[in-house]
């Protein structure tokens, strides 16, 4: 009874949060008009064992903190957790459970309130604009390679991240999803990936032709407050004029529709929050657990 009274009370606590906020200003930044957004999403730690499990660990991120278009204002979860924050924003998450009985589950629920804009800050600090790109590895064709960037390159950021957003969605193939990150490499070679593949090549590529570029992880949710599992999403930001936009080629979506786009973490380096337990959208720790996002 108390947690869904909590549940039910946090809506109207991001509402009246964001009411105010026609034009927000945080840390200098100039945002333009923001709408307050509610988003849920839950999962289900099953101990499929007949022993207990002790100690259990469960790691997953909250929203970013802060990026040129969302703002996270307030997080609510079913149970405590311990926060750790790195440079870029990243807000991981990291519940501990002293003991799962045998064939048991823990349903862990997390509510945050976003303010998000449908345009980028005017200004934003140049955190990670220059961040080195991967290692291309000699199966990836290194002259073809810069070559290529070399094509793409143009007089203006802008007009390079262009060029290179359409080769790679005019060129390179969606082959569905896929658990394994197989790199740029792999995309350029092979012309086929699935959205982090997309992601990674655009980034690869603009670092090539001058441009600083990065990877985002989050969810693609036009619509609802509740994240799907199958919304998980990957895309690429260019760094041009004070701000990151967003050049997402799988999509077909260049610099618009920010409000669909709900950050959970930026960029691919193992951050110190993630050592030693680097992951993509969660991770578990405790043999004989599983873990299900619903």
């Amino acid at each position: 009874m108390t947690r869904n009274f909590i549940f039910l009370m946090i809506p109207i606590a991001c509402l009246t949060i964001a009411i105010p906020l026609m034009r927000m200003e945080r840390n200098g930044i100039q945002h333009p008009a923001a709408l307050a957004r509610n988003i849920q999403y839950r999962f289900h730690l099953q101990n499929t064992t007949n022993q207990p499990i002790s100690p259990a660990t469960f790691f997953v991120y909250a929203p970013v903190k802060q990026t040129q278009t969302q703002r996270c204002t307030a997080v609510q979860t079913s149970h405590p957790y311990t926060l750790k924050v790195d440079g870029s924003g990243n807000q991981l998450m990291i519940f501990s459970f002293a003991e799962i009985p045998p064939y048991s589950t823990k349903v862990i629920s997390i509510h945050a309130c976003l303010e998000i804009c449908n345009t980028p800050a005017d200004s934003y600090p140049d955190s990670g604009a220059s961040a080195a790109s991967v290692d291309l590895s000699g199966a990836c064709e290194k002259k073809k390679f810069r070559n290529l960037a070399e094509q793409l390159r143009s007089d203006t950021p802008r007009k390079t991240a262009e060029n290179i957003y359409h080769w790679i969605g005019d060129t390179i193939q969606y082959s569905g999803y896929s658990r394994e990150e197989k790199g740029a490499c792999y995309a350029f070679t092979q012309k086929k990936g699935d959205c982090t593949e997309f992601a990674d090549l655009f980034v690869e590529l603009a670092h090539a032709a001058g441009v600083p570029a990065r990877r985002v992880s989050g969810y693609l949710s036009p619509e609802g407050s509740g994240l799907a599992p199958s919304a998980y999403h990957d895309w690429a930001e260019f760094y041009e004029d004070g701000t990151w936009r967003i050049a997402d080629a799988q999509q077909r979506n260049f610099d618009t529709h920010y409000r669909d786009y709900v950050a959970m973490r930026i960029g691919f380096s193992h951050s110190d929050i993630e050592r030693p337990t680097h992951f993509r959208q969660f991770r578990i720790e405790g043999k004989g657990l599983t873990v299900k996002m619903d």
